[in-house]
């Protein structure tokens, strides 16, 4: 089992100032955790290629609608061969 280092939390006026170091610790894959007025608002992320592609599916807005779309249909009672849904989303 791995042993996960703890994270770090630092405040924005830290980030600005600090940001190479805290990039440093984040390619050594720790986390940062950046707060505002003492309460978190963002993190820094070991991202590889192949979870810089989970975060991009999971955040894009576009991928996002097309899901929401599909849920809908499928709801709806709206089915369709994977071949046909992925023709009329451009996805062929």
């Amino acid at each position: 089992m791995v042993r996960k280092k703890t994270m770090t939390t630092v405040n924005t006026v830290e980030l600005k100032t600090q940001a190479n170091r805290l990039l440093n610790k984040v390619a050594k894959h720790q986390i940062v955790l950046i707060t505002r007025r003492g309460h978190p608002c963002a993190a820094l992320i070991p991202v590889s290629s192949e979870t810089l592609a989970d975060l991009l599916w999971e955040y894009s807005p576009e991928v996002q609608r097309r899901l929401q779309t599909a849920v809908e249909e499928l709801q709806a009672g709206k089915t369709q061969s994977l071949k046909a849904f992925a023709k009329r989303h451009g996805l062929a």
